[in-house]
């Protein structure tokens, strides 16, 4: 099992063309609000501004071996919100890359902001209330998740062979509002998510609040915080993870392999769907972390797994 992980991670990592094309599109993922359907293609290079929404009843599709930069200066952010859809549907011979519109060699963890995945999938909050802002944007200013009507059925579309590299930039100045490099947010059950990689994140390099999406086959590299982080009663399966971590890089808030909370239990709750993931064949810096199964669990407060 740990030979296939290492195989899988060093396939990913080494994935990928050189970064040039024969055209530069910086107009399309320009703050934009996507309400039609729109392909972005291999043949083109996207430079990614600004806050850039997949409205509901909309699609964006992205072909494989494209390759879409997040612009420094503007935060370049791809948020699919709820009753969107993104089909990033790459190979392993072609995967589809995002990463830093930094100069090679002079880019670091948190240079973008990162995917966020939306959907109305069934979540949990301490206040009983069942849809919350996504967190990173300040209060008032995120985007939603969760809500009604419920759907656990919910889907989002297809997130295979990706790779996600040096997101995770603060988008307000205060800490706390980073952006993860994958943030999933009440995403349901029919969502396809597989063989992603997130490298050099200023944040966690995965995220699930809520929801029940089933995931396999991530690869962490090197997150500032932590590698996998479950909130707000996410209760979907996850499947072969590896992770490698730099005992140089720690976030404020402590920094590990994996997170998992119910909600902020202020006030003292109870509060359903509970947080109850199924996590199984971890690697993590030849620690091995295998079958987690937290359905019995009731999480009331804050717990961390800390790396071995």
């Amino acid at each position: 099992m740990k030979k296939k992980l290492i195989i899988l991670f060093v396939m990913l990592l080494a994935l990928g063309a050189a970064e040039t094309h024969s055209a530069v599109d910086s107009t399309t993922l320009n703050s934009s609000s996507v309400s039609n359907n729109i392909t972005l293609s291999r043949s083109t290079t996207y430079i990614m501004k600004g806050f850039n929404y997949v409205r509901s009843g909309a699609t964006l599709t992205i072909e494989a071996g494209t390759k879409i930069f997040g612009d420094f200066e503007t935060k370049g952010t791809l948020i699919i919100e709820r009753g969107g859809k993104i089909y990033a549907n790459g190979n392993a011979n072609d995967p589809i890359l995002f990463t830093s519109d930094r100069p090679a060699g002079q880019r670091s963890a948190g240079d973008w902001g990162g995917i966020i995945i939306l959907g109305r999938s069934g979540i949990n909050t301490s206040t009983g209330v069942d849809s919350a802002e996504i967190e990173g944007f300040g209060a008032g200013l995120g985007p939603v998740y969760g809500g009604q009507p419920r759907i656990d059925d919910d889907s989002s579309g297809v997130f295979r062979y990706v790779r996600i590299e040096f997101p995770g930039i603060n988008l307000t100045g205060i800490s706390g509002n980073e952006i993860n490099g994958l943030t999933m947010g009440g995403v349901g059950s029919r969502t396809v998510i597989e063989y992603v990689q997130v490298s050099y994140c200023g944040d966690d390099s995965f995220e699930w609040f809520g929801g029940n999406v089933s995931c396999r086959n991530l690869v962490s590299y090197k997150a500032i915080d932590d590698d996998w982080d479950c909130d707000n009663g996410f209760r979907g399966n996850v499947q072969f993870g590896f992770s490698i971590r730099d005992s140089s890089l720690a976030d404020i808030s402590s920094s590990n392999g994996f997170e998992i909370d119910n909600n902020n239990n202020s006030p003292s709750n109870f509060n359903s769907p509970r947080t109850r993931p199924d996590l199984f064949k971890y690697d993590s810096n030849r620690s091995f972390y295998n079958n987690f199964n937290f359905s019995k669990s009731t999480f009331p407060k804050r717990r961390t797994f800390k790396k071995k």
